[in-house]
């Protein structure tokens, strides 16, 4: 059901880990296993880049359930390509209902903050609308302290 990148399992495993020191939720992506040992530290901060799919200047991507503990997410990100156009996006937590963020008329390469107190367990839906009504691919850089 859901087309996430390596990428985003990847940053949803670091939340879904972040306040604890050893793992307890392991993604299936066998790539990724490696990442699933590392220990994870409270202040630790993460980079990673993003991409989703547009058609026809629109795109969505929903997450898996995550066990996040009540973490305190802060960072930022931002679109690093296409360059041209603006963006409009929604990111949502499905199992409470609180807005991440949401914004319009953001350009590429503009730093946008974010400040996020999850629950128990998180899950990310991503609505993105394209001032192009043309298909791409949105690519983020997201860095994100826990």
């Amino acid at each position: 059901m859901s087309n996430l990148s390596k990428n985003q399992h990847y940053l949803i495993e670091k939340v879904s880990l972040a306040t604890k020191n050893y793992i307890l939720n392991k993604d299936p992506l066998s790539i990724l296993e490696k990442h699933f040992e590392d220990n994870i530290e409270i202040g630790e901060s993460i980079e990673e880049s993003i991409s989703l799919d547009i058609h026809n200047g629109y795109g969505i991507t929903i997450g898996k359930e995550a066990y996040t503990y009540w973490a305190s997410l802060r960072g930022y990100w931002k679109v690093t390509s296409p360059l041209q156009g603006r963006w409009s996006i929604k990111v949502i937590d499905t199992i409470s209902g609180q807005s991440l963020f949401e914004g319009s008329g953001i350009a590429s390469q503009t730093e946008v903050p974010f400040f996020f107190k999850t629950g128990f367990k998180t899950q990310l839906k991503v609505e993105t609308a394209w001032s192009e009504s043309d298909s791409a691919t949105l690519n983020l850089h997201v860095k994100c302290s826990f």
